[in-house]
Formats: C-alpha cells, structure tokens, sequence
C-alpha cells in the first residue's frame, strides 16, 4: 500500500502481440522506434541507388544498342527499387497502426497530455492537500487517519465535483477551523488555483470524468479503487477520499482512493456518478 510519503503511485501499460506475448509498454516503444530507424536507413539507402542508377541511365544515353540494353536492365532495377520501397511503406504504415491500437485505439498527442494532467492531479493531492491536512489533524488525534482522510476528501469534492471549484466555501471553512496553522487559508488558494488550471487544461482534451461514485459497506473493487493511506487494506469502503479519472468511456488513469474500516456502514444505494470535466 502506498503512503502520502512514497513516490506516486504509477500505472504500468503492457501491450500483446500477434503471437500473444505480452511485454512492458516501454519495451515495446522501443523495439517499434528500432524497426522505424532500420526501415528509415534502408529507405535512404535505396533512395541513394536510385539516384545512381538515374544519373547511370543518363550518361548511357548517347549510346545506341548497347546503352538501350543498359538501360532496359537498370528500367528493370528501378522497378525492382520501387517495389521494395512499396513494400518497406506499407509495413511502416502496419507498425503505425499497431502503436496507433495499442496506445488506445487512435491516440492523440491530445490525449496523450491526459497522463501528464493525471501526474499533475496527484501531486496535488498527495502533496499540498495531504500536506495541509496533515498539519490541521495532529497524530496525536484519537482517530487521525481517518480525519485526515476526511480533510482530503472534502476538499476534493469541493474542487473537482461540482461544476466549478468552490474556493470561499473551501476558504470559509478552514478559517473556521482553530487549528489551521499560519498561511493556511493562501495555502488553500494556491491549491485551488491549481485545481482550476488543472480542470482548464483537461477540458480541451479527450472525454475525461472525475467518478465519486461508487458503493460503501462493501469490499474494494480493485479494477478502478485502492485504499487511501492508512486505511484497512482488507476492510471494507467506507467513504471516498479521491476521485477516480476516467477518460473517454471507461479507461482508469487513477484509481479512487477510498477510506475503508474493518466493519463499515451498510452498503449504499449504489453508484453515485462521477461529474464530468467541464471548467
């Protein structure tokens, strides 16, 4: 289980091949940038003799029988040339379509940037909203973690569920609260604006959604959720902490984070829905 203080959690893509082997993403990556450097020196390789046999024929040309029976052969080279060529573009435009499907079915530098907007989105929270509820919740409070993971989860709703961030709702609260230590509520700005810039970004991408959703009073479903740290690893979904992000219609770039308890409240009603990304 991850904690606040580890590295951020990372998700690993593997892809198959036609033989049904699988092999680490990056692997992958790099034996098809291989295969495109080889293609791309033998392309220019062939270019180079092409230009050759070109400037070959034209110095043949002022001889009669003999330079017309060169040239029938080297016409026949060419031809042998472009259809080698032909062949080495169409397995190029294979190798494209295998990364274009194996990226995800049409992958965009577009949507490529939402793995770069998810780094983002978790830094925020495991860093400067962690941070902060780790300095209003003392360790010596009796039921610590799970008022620290309260923290965080109220704040997130607040920035990520409804249709905008609600900062004075979020600035309001926490000048309420005696504990919050000096520089808290810019503290709290600062996470907003970034919120705000985050959720800008995202919006011109690919379909994202933030899901808060989901079931309590039962155990985790570890395709889209994880325990919150330090939560039971083996209990049961008590509340959420953190949004999933989800892009397009159901591909999982983080999953919820949930604060779990080894005997819960009774299971809900069912999913609550996640809010889309608009801002």
């Amino acid at each position: 289980m991850s904690t606040a203080d580890d590295e951020p959690w990372r998700l690993r893509l593997c892809v198959e091949d036609d033989a049904g082997r699988t092999m680490p993403l990056e692997r992958w990556l790099i034996s098809i940038q291989t295969e495109l450097d080889r293609l791309k020196a033998t392309i220019e390789q062939l270019s180079i003799q092409s230009r050759n046999i070109v400037q070959e024929l034209s110095a043949l040309g002022s001889g009669l029988a003999e330079s017309h029976r060169s040239a029938q052969g080297f016409r026949g080279a060419a031809a042998d040339l472009h259809q080698r060529m032909d062949e080495l573009d169409r397995r190029l435009n294979n190798i494209l379509a295998k990364v274009e499907e194996n990226l995800g079915g049409g992958q965009t530098e577009q949507a490529m940037r939402h793995h770069d907007y998810v780094d983002e989105y978790v830094a925020l929270v495991e860093q400067k909203i962690t941070g902060l509820a780790r300095e209003i919740v003392p360790d010596s409070h009796p039921d610590a973690a799970r008022e620290k993971a309260r923290f965080v989860a109220e704040v997130c709703t607040r920035l990520f569920k409804e249709p905008e961030v609600l900062e004075q709702q979020l600035i309001d609260d926490l000048s309420a609260q005696t504990a919050a230590p000096d520089g808290a509520v810019q503290r709290m700005r600062d996470i907003c604006t970034g919120a705000r810039a985050l959720r800008a970004k995202i919006a011109h991408g690919r379909p994202q959604r933030w899901e808060f959703g989901g079931e309590t009073g039962v155990p985790i479903d570890g395709q889209w959720r994880e325990p919150w740290a330090g939560a039971n690893d083996d209990g049961i979904v008590e509340f959420v902490v953190t949004p999933a992000y989800f892009v397009d219609t159901g591909t999982v770039l983080q999953k919820q984070k949930v604060f779990t308890c080894s005997a819960g409240p009774a299971p809900g009603a069912g999913p609550a829905g996640g809010q889309e990304a608009e801002d």
